[in-house]
């Protein structure tokens, strides 16, 4: 929606492809995250950071679990609560961490 107060910045997440590509083509800032979602836009933050192409554009990564072994040998895991499924939803304190280990990871040098 246009006239929602983060659609600017989802567009722009969209854009640079951290968002990956929607099976229906929809967006939805507003439907609750799963675990695979939220460490598929942080692989992909690493990517445009550090130049490196790690996943695919689209959810056939995710699909497949690609995501998770890329995320685990990045690092990007370290910290999460253990045992979660993909299709899980990710409670905020465990979306919190992935985004503070994203921080650390890019500022190490």
């Amino acid at each position: 929606q246009p006239d929602a107060w983060y659609y600017h910045s989802v567009n722009r997440a969209a854009q640079a492809g951290l968002l990956g590509e929607p099976a229906d083509g929809y967006y939805r800032p507003e439907a609750a995250l799963t675990y695979e979602q939220l460490i598929s836009v942080l692989v992909r933050t690493y990517e445009l950071q550090k130049g490196q192409i790690i996943l695919g554009n689209g959810e056939d990564a995710t699909n497949k679990g690609e995501v998770f072994v890329k995320a685990r040998q990045l690092g990007l895991l370290a910290g999460l609560a253990e045992g979660f499924a993909g299709k899980d939803i990710i409670n905020r304190i465990n979306a919190d961490q992935g985004m503070a280990r994203l921080v650390e990871l890019l500022n190490k040098k």
